[in-house]
C-alpha cells in the first residue's frame, strides 16, 4: 500500500471515531543515551494514531485518555509512519553508538524525517551522534538550530565542530539561535499553537540589556534553553546551563526572573485552587545531567514543576545526578539524622537579584523525577551515608520519588489544552535500557507503569498567555 493510500485510510477511520483531522497530540521523548542528552520532541496526528491502532487490532482507550495511545502503539510495535506531522531532536549523545540508538528509535515512534535538528551547545555528549546520524543515516533535517559565535570564545574542539557540520551540511537551512529573536513553530494550527521559545543563547539571557551576558571560558554558560509551550502547558530544556552564584556564572537564576517578568497567564494549581506565581513551568530536563552546578532553589522555586527529567549516564568522572540535586527533588526519601531530604527550597542564598515578594522557604513541588539510569558509585571518595542510602532508594516508589526509567516518554493531554494542564509519563524500565552501553542500572519498582499529572488550570482561555519573545 502506497503511503498516500495509507494516509487517506488513516484519515476516513479517524473521521469515523469522530477525531477532527487537525487533532494533534505533543510528546516528549528523553531518550537513554548513557552519558549524554537527547530529545526528541513530536506533533502526532491523534486521527492517524487511532486510525494505525485500529488497523493493527488493538482497542483503542476512551477518548479522554487519547494521550496515552502511544504508550499502546510502542508496546504492541504498531506501524507509526505517517502518524508524526513535525519532529525535532535536540542535541544527540555522544558518539557512534547514540546515534545509532537514536536512528533506532526515530523508526520506532514514526519518525521518518526531521523538520529541525537543534543542539544545546557544543559538547561532545550532546553533539557527537549527530556525525553518526548525518554519516550514516543520511538524517537531513530541514533546519539546523545553533549558538551563535561559534568561532568566538570558547570555541568548540574540532570534533565537535565536524559532528555539527556533517548534519547542517545536509539541513536544508541553518540558523543561529538569538535569545530574543528565536522561536520555533512547531504547530500552527489546532486550538493552540505549539511554539518553542529561546530563553538564553551565547550567555545571553531573555529580555537582558544588550550588554548584559556572561562571558566565560565554559562551553555549559553558552547553552540554549527552551520554553516548550502548548495551551496551559509548559516544559523547558536548557543543555548544561549553569545555576551557581550570579557573580560564578549563574544563567539560571535572571534567566527565571526574566521568564518570571514577562508571562502574564494566570494559572492555579489543579489541586488546590491556589493561584500560581508567574514563572511556573510543568515539567523540565535538568540542566547538566543533575550536576551540583545547576537546579538552584531559586529557579526551581520559580518554576514550581510537577515533574522533573534528569538525563544522565555512567561515567566515573561525573557520577550525575548529583546528591545535592536529588536531595532537592526528592522530598519523600530520609536519610541520616539532621540530614534529611528537602521539603522546601531555601533561596537564602541567591542574592544576586532582587527577588521581589518571595520568602525565604518554598515547599517543593516535585511530584516525581525521572532518570534515564543510575549507577550506585563505587569510588570510595564519592560514598558517605546519603549516597547509599538515596540511591537504594530511588526506584522504590513507596520511599523515594525518584524513578530509573530508562526512555522516558512525557505525553500532553491535549483535552481542554485551552484551559488544563494535563500530562502522562511512562517508561521504558529495561535494565540496562536497550541499544545503550551503560554501567549497573536498578530497574524502577513496578517494573512498567505510567503516571498521570494534572498540574495547572486557568477559569477562562484568555488567561492562558504564552510566554513571549521579542
Amino acid at each position: 500500500m502506497n503511503m498516500n493510500m495509507k494516509g487517506i485510510i488513516f484519515l476516513l477511520i479517524g473521521l469515523c471515531l469522530g477525531l477532527s483531522s487537525k487533532s494533534q497530540t505533543l510528546e516528549i521523548h528523553q531518550m537513554s543515551v548513557g552519558q549524554g542528552d537527547a530529545a526528541l520532541i513530536v506533533v502526532r496526528d491523534t486521527a492517524a494514531l487511532s486510525a494505525a491502532l485500529t488497523a493493527d487490532g488493538v482497542p483503542l482507550p476512551i477518548t479522554a485518555s487519547r494521550y496515552t495511545m502511544i504508550k499502546l502503539a510502542l508496546e504492541n510495535n504498531t506501524d507509526l509512519a505517517g502518524t508524526v506531522t513535525y519532529a525535532i531532536l535536540i542535541d544527540a549523545g555522544q558518539g557512534s553508538v547514540q546515534g545509532t540508538k537514536i536512528y533506532n528509535y526515530m523508526q520506532k515512534i514514526g519518525v521518518t524525517t526531521l523538520n529541525a535538528a537543534a543542539l544545546s551547545h557544543f559538547h561532545a555528549d550532546h553533539v557527537a551522534g549527530f556525525k553518526t546520524l548525518a554519516n550514516t543515516y543520511g538524517v537531513a533535517p530541514m533546519n539546523a538550530y545553533a549558538r551563535t559565535g561559534v568561532a568566538s570564545k570558547p570555541k568548540p574542539s574540532a570534533t565537535s565542530r565536524a559532528s555539527w557540520k556533517a548534519i547542517t551540511d545536509l539541513a536544508t537551512n541553518k540558523i543561529e539561535v538569538k535569545s530574543d529573536e528565536t522561536e520555533i513553530v512547531l504547530k500552527a494550527d489546532g486550538t493552540k499553537p505549539i511554539k518553542m521559545t529561546c530563553t538564553a543563547s551565547n550567555g545571553k539571557v531573555m529580555y537582558a540589556a544588550a550588554n548584559t551576558r556572561v562571558v566565560s571560558n565554559d562551553e555549559n554558560n553558552y547553552s540554549i534553553s527552551w520554553i516548550l509551550q502548548y495551551g496551559a502547558f509548559r516544559f523547558y530544556t536548557g543543555g548544561d546551563l549553569n545555576g551557581m552564584e550570579y557573580t560564578l556564572g549563574d544563567l539560571e537564576t535572571p534567566m527565571i526572573d526574566a521568564i518570571k517578568a514577562h508571562d502574564a497567564a494566570v494559572f492555579k494549581d489543579h489541586a488546590t485552587d491556589a493561584a500560581l506565581n508567574k514563572g511556573h513551568i510543568c515539567s523540565f530536563k535538568a540542566n547538566h545531567h543533575g550536576g551540583q552546578e545547576s537546579s538552584n532553589d531559586y529557579f526551581l522555586s520559580v518554576m514550581k514543576p510537577k515533574v522533573a527529567l534528569i538525563s544522565c549516564g555512567y561515567s566515573k568522572s561525573y557520577y550525575h545526578p548529583k546528591i545535592e540535586v536529588l536531595k532537592s527533588f526528592d522530598s519523600k526519601a530520609t536519610f541520616a539524622a539532621g540530614n534529611i531530604a528537602r521539603p522546601n527550597w531555601d533561596i537564602t542564598a541567591y542574592h544576586g537579584v532582587d527577588h521581589a515578594g518571595v520568602t525565604n522557604a518554598v515547599a517543593n513541588t516535585i511530584q516525581n523525577y525521572f532518570v534515564t539510569s543510575l549507577m550506585v558509585p563505587r569510588d570510595p571518595k564519592m560514598i558517605d551515608n546519603d549516597y547509599t542510602r538515596l540511591y537504594q532508594k530511588v526506584g522504590d516508589l513507596t520511599a523515594s520519588n525518584g524513578i530509573i526509567a530508562g526512555d522516558i516518554v512525557l505525553v500532553v493531554d491535549d483535552n481542554d489544552i485551552s484551559t488544563q494542564s494535563k500530562f502522562a509519563v511512562y517508561w521504558n524500565a529495561e535494565s540496562p535500557p536497550a541499544g545503550v552501553v551503560t554501567g549497573a542500572v536498578k530497574a524502577p519498582a513496578p517494573a512498567s507503569d505510567i503516571k498521570y499529572y494534572r498540574c495547572h488550570k486557568s477559569d477562562n482561555a484568555a488567561d492562558v498567555k504564552y510566554i513571549p519573545n521579542h
